[in-house]
Parts: C-alpha cells; sequence; structure tokens
C-alpha cells in the first residue's frame, strides 16, 4: 500500500536503496524450520543406502501467505491451514443452508 510505497521512496531518496534489489534476508526476515535432506548410509559391508536426516536450516520466506504453509505442512501437524478452514466453512455454510427450508416446515 501507500506506506511501503513511501518507505521505498525514502529508501531510495535518502541512502539510494532499491527496497526491491535488496535480498529476501532484508525484506522478510529469517525463520528456522527442521527440513529432511537425503543422505548415503554405508554399513559394515560397504553398501550404500538412503536414509533422510532432519536438519535444521534458516530460510528467508514470506510466511504470511499461503505458499510458505503450502510447502511445509509438517509446521502445522494436526492443524487446519487457513485455505483448509475456508472449505471447512464453506462446506457447513452448505449444510447449513440445505437444511433451513427443512426447518421452516
Amino acid at each position: 500500500g501507500t506506506l511501503s510505497q513511501d518507505k521505498n521512496e525514502l529508501l531510495f531518496s535518502e541512502f539510494g536503496i532499491n527496497y526491491n534489489d535488496e535480498p529476501e534476508i532484508f525484506k522478510k526476515g529469517s525463520v528456522v524450520i527442521r527440513d529432511k535432506e537425503l543422505i548415503d548410509v554405508v554399513d559394515s559391508k560397504g553398501v550404500v543406502t538412503k536414509r533422510t536426516k532432519i536438519i535444521v536450516k534458516v530460510v528467508h520466506r514470506d510466511i504470511i501467505k499461503e505458499k510458505f504453509w503450502d510447502e511445509h505442512p509438517e509446521i502445522l501437524r494436526g492443524k487446519v491451514t487457513r485455505s483448509e478452514r475456508k472449505a471447512l466453512l464453506q462446506e457447513q455454510r452448505e449444510v447449513e443452508l440445505a437444511a433451513e427450508p427443512e426447518a421452516s416446515l
């Protein structure tokens, strides 16, 4: 909105900084997440197998938008996402609307 445009203009006019050219770390902040990495494990006989290793990593993403949560559903384990909640509410409304004529009989 306008406030962002004002801040971007101030950054550029006072310091010559174009906000859009800045790395994501300075625009969105940092988030620490657990992620999975596929690694090779060699047993005592020299047989290589693939295993999943949990790693901790820092990412620079916009966590407000749905895309981040779609990419990392494990963070919300057992919790309903915004898009799922919206679909559930829509279903509930449809059920309530369908039941209304029955209630008036």
